[in-house]
């Protein structure tokens, strides 16, 4: 769950930033923290999105070093 960890955090991201229109700069308020129904189905599709970049990622990476050689 570790290596997942910031795929959820860029896709929780992405789902605040898409839905507010735009990055906000600073520190996220209390309510900036969770996400609300609007943002939750661009949450869940950025997710799976991330999730399966870094499936397909693990797959090429044949020596589990976290680098893609030619």
């Amino acid at each position: 769950m570790d290596k997942a960890k910031p795929a959820v955090t860029r896709a929780f991201d992405f789902a605040k930033d898409f839905v507010k229109g735009g990055h906000k700069k600073g520190k996220r308020s209390t309510k900036d923290q969770l996400i609300e129904k609007s943002e939750f189905r661009i949450f869940l599709v950025a997710l799976r999105q991330r999730l399966e970049y870094l499936q397909a990622f693990a797959q090429i990476d044949v020596g589990g070093d976290g680098h893609i050689e030619l």
